[in-house]
């Protein structure tokens, strides 16, 4: 069947590239939720490992509700019941959002820079970038965290090893933005096999695969009323693939509709490993 005139796309469904795809898409989740625990953990979290990973990629899910915010105060909430520190997850799960979303938008622009810039408006970028120095700010981190830690009403006493900043040093945030690098780099592969899964012949490079799925991840997120982004990152997908790689608006369309379809069955089954075997033992904090 061919897709969108023009360029004569034939869509052939290769399951092999379709099983790579969600297995990147889950190992992607999987890092995240990883470095979200050692982020965690270090900055005066008491939860194992495994249990806070797996607590990160259920919260994950909140991102389908409109507003953004559940996603950080559904893990928050979940901590503070089972007596670890609530204001130190929220911390974190604010500053590891801010990195992955500056470093998404950082890929993009560097990779498709030439291509995009004449759709570019300079001033998103110095919106976004001015928004994540103010968000890593350790005055505005140390707010945050008094502030939650006063709604939560925690005992100071039990979390005296964590810094009023939420624990967030440069060292973590430089270590999460290596790691975020690794994460969209996932991601980005994940996506060309998405992609090569639907089309044999695509004309996609990994770093223009990444970029384009890093950039439309970003977009959909700022968008703060679309659940999960949704619509927005599907919009900027089509438009990203129309203008860096040549696509009709029929393939391009298949191809954002199957990259949701990918990153939602990805964001399950992440959250049925991690339950199986994150909570496999008894979740105390130590």
């Amino acid at each position: 069947m061919v897709l969108g005139g023009g360029s004569g796309e034939e869509l052939a469904l290769r399951p092999l590239f379709i099983c790579a795809s969600l297995g990147l898409g889950v190992l992607a989740l999987l890092i995240t939720g990883w470095v979200w625990a050692i982020l965690f953990k270090v900055s005066g979290g008491q939860t194992r490992t495994s249990e806070a990973a797996a607590a990160w990629l259920g919260s994950n899910l909140g991102r389908y509700l409109p507003g953004k915010v559940w996603q950080l105060t559904s893990i928050t909430v979940y901590l503070a019941a089972r007596g670890d520190t609530g204001s130190i997850a929220f911390t974190v799960s604010l500053a590891l959002q801010a990195i992955m979303l500056a470093v998404g938008a950082l890929l993009g622009v560097v990779f498709l820079g030439p291509l995009i810039l004449d759709d570019l408006n300079p001033w998103l970028l110095v919106i976004g970038a001015s928004g994540v120095f103010v968000t890593l700010h350790p005055t505005v981190l140390r707010w945050v965290t008094l502030f939650v830690r006063r709604v939560l009403k925690e005992d100071w006493e039990d979390i005296s090893k964590a810094s009023f900043s939420g624990g967030i040093t440069a060292r973590s945030i430089c270590l999460t933005a290596v790691a975020a690098v690794l994460i969209w780099g996932v991601y980005g592969v994940g996506f060309w096999a998405l992609v090569a899964s639907l089309f044999a012949e695509h004309g996609m490079t990994f770093p223009m695969a990444t970029a384009v799925f890093a950039m439309g991840y970003v977009v959909g997120y700022m968008a703060i009323i679309a659940p999960g982004g949704l619509v927005v990152r599907e919009g900027a997908i089509i438009g990203l693939l129309g203008i860096v790689a040549g696509m009709p608006l029929g393939s391009a369309t298949i191809i954002a509709l199957g990259a949701r379809v990918w990153t939602t069955v990805a964001e399950v089954l992440a959250l049925g490993l991690a339950i199986a075997f994150g909570l496999r033992k008894s979740a105390r904090p130590r």
